[in-house]
């Protein structure tokens, strides 16, 4: 791992002293514009996820959406229950911005943007920061009006995307699960993936 990391705090335009957006970097490169950079971010993701097989990629990226949402409904649920979807993003930067003023060096400062750099000895703090502010915005996009109804369906929804996941890239799995078929059961599918297909979704 470097010596140091870099993160950058995005000024907002037209709040000064407000920031908008940060992002990190193992090189203290940052595009000027908080959308150039996330673009540039994603596109060094889709490169980094184009060499793992999509077998994996596949379980780990349902996995990962699963354990995301469930933790992010765990941790926020108190808070959401008070104030719904309205969770503000200048909370979030406003901890990292205090994260990086204690423990950075100002490498930096130009009207768009602050960059610091950080020993890399506390990246696992801004790490669990960052993290918390990635379940509470996927948290504030998820919860429906009905807060109870959303967490029993979201459950539901990524037990069964998880479970098909599994069994579809390990069928023999279902070699050992008792099925019963009439024939005019058998009759109403096309094929035996049709058939497969369907008791997997149950």
């Amino acid at each position: 791992m470097a010596k140091y990391f870099y993160v950058c705090m995005y000024k907002n335009a037209s709040n000064p002293g407000k920031y908008s957006a940060h992002a990190i970097s193992s090189d203290g490169e940052f595009m000027d514009s908080v959308d150039e950079q996330r673009e540039k971010t994603e596109q060094i993701k889709e490169a980094s996820e184009k060499k793992v097989s999509s077998e994996f990629s596949s379980f780990r990226e349902v996995f990962s959406d699963f354990s995301s949402s469930m933790m992010g409904y765990l941790e926020m649920l108190p808070l959401v229950a008070a104030i719904g979807n309205s969770i503000s993003n200048s909370v979030s930067n406003g901890a990292v911005k205090s994260f990086v003023s204690r423990h950075g060096d100002l490498h930096e400062n130009n009207e768009y943007k602050e960059v610091y750099r950080i020993h890399s000895g506390h990246f696992p703090t801004y790490s669990n920061i960052n993290s918390k502010r990635g379940n509470a915005v996927r948290l504030g996009k998820k919860v429906p009006p009905m807060l109870l109804l959303g967490v029993v369906s979201s459950f539901e929804y990524h037990f069964s995307t998880l479970l098909k996941c599994i069994l579809s890239n390990r069928p023999e799995i279902l070699n050992s699960k008792a099925i019963e078929l009439t024939l005019e059961g058998i009759s109403s599918f096309g094929d035996i993936e049709s058939i497969k297909s369907y008791y997997i979704s149950q």
